[in-house]
C-alpha cells in the first residue's frame, strides 16, 4: 500500500512550503540546507524507502532571484562493505522564476544495499550555469 506524500512547512519561516514523502515510515529523514549562495537561499533532499522497496525521493529549491533552476535528483546505493557510491537512477526537472520549486520521483530499489539522494541544483542565466548547489540525504539500508 503506497503512503501518501505529506506537506512540510516552516523552512526559513512561513517562506516555504515543501514537500516530503511517507511521514510514517520509520526511516524517514529529511536534509535542509540552508547555504550561503548569491541566488538560492535553500535546498532541501529526502529519501524514505517502504517495506516493499518504493523509494521516494524529493528535493527543494527556494530561490529569490528571477533566473531558470534545474533540479537533478540521483539516487545511489552502496554495499555494506564499500564506500563508493553507484547511480541508480536519475532525474532532472526544469523550473524558471522566483520562489520554491520541489521535485518528487519513485523507483523501486532492491534490497541489500545503502540508498541515499543527492538533490543537484543548478541556478542558469541564458543557459549558462551560474550556480550549483549539491545536497546530499542521510543514508538508508534496505
Amino acid at each position: 500500500m503506497k503512503k501518501p506524500f505529506v506537506a512540510l512547512a516552516g523552512l526559513l519561516a512561513v517562506s516555504l512550503a515543501i514537500s516530503s514523502f511517507a511521514a510514517a515510515a520509520p526511516k524517514t529523514k529529511e536534509i535542509i540546507m540552508v547555504p550561503n549562495y548569491q541566488y538560492v537561499s535553500a535546498t532541501t533532499v529526502s529519501l524514505s524507502i517502504e517495506s516493499n522497496g518504493l523509494s521516494y525521493s524529493g528535493g527543494s529549491v527556494k530561490i529569490f532571484q528571477d533566473y531558470d533552476t534545474s533540479i537533478t535528483l540521483t539516487l545511489q546505493k552502496r554495499s555494506n562493505n564499500s564506500s563508493t557510491w553507484s547511480n541508480v537512477n536519475s532525474w532532472t526537472e526544469p523550473f524558471s522564476g522566483i520562489g520554491a520549486h520541489v521535485f518528487e520521483k519513485q523507483y523501486y530499489v532492491n534490497s541489500g544495499y545503502i540508498y541515499r539522494v543527492v538533490n543537484t541544483t543548478k541556478v542558469l542565466d541564458n543557459g549558462s550555469v551560474i550556480e550549483t548547489i549539491n545536497s546530499y540525504s542521510h543514508e538508508v539500508a534496505y
